[in-house]
């Protein structure tokens, strides 16, 4: 809500909430590599991604699964 704001500001904050709620990477849960190419198939098909402003590729959804484990 503020005008000054700025991309980088956006990401401290997030960060700080992964902190705060003690959020576990993808690793802690089970998820392994080779695990990825189901998960961005079924994450491309999920309801979820139609808010998404862009259609993310599965190689796209990779590497988001790589940082997140």
């Amino acid at each position: 809500g503020r005008a000054t704001v700025k991309a980088i500001d956006g990401i401290k904050w997030v960060f700080e909430i992964y902190k705060t709620l003690q959020i576990q990477p993808l690793s802690r849960l089970g998820l392994e590599e080779q695990d990825f190419p189901t998960a961005a198939a079924k994450a491309q098909k999920s309801s979820s991604m139609k808010g998404n402003p862009i259609d993310l590729t599965k190689e796209e959804l990779t590497e988001i699964l790589k940082k997140a484990t």
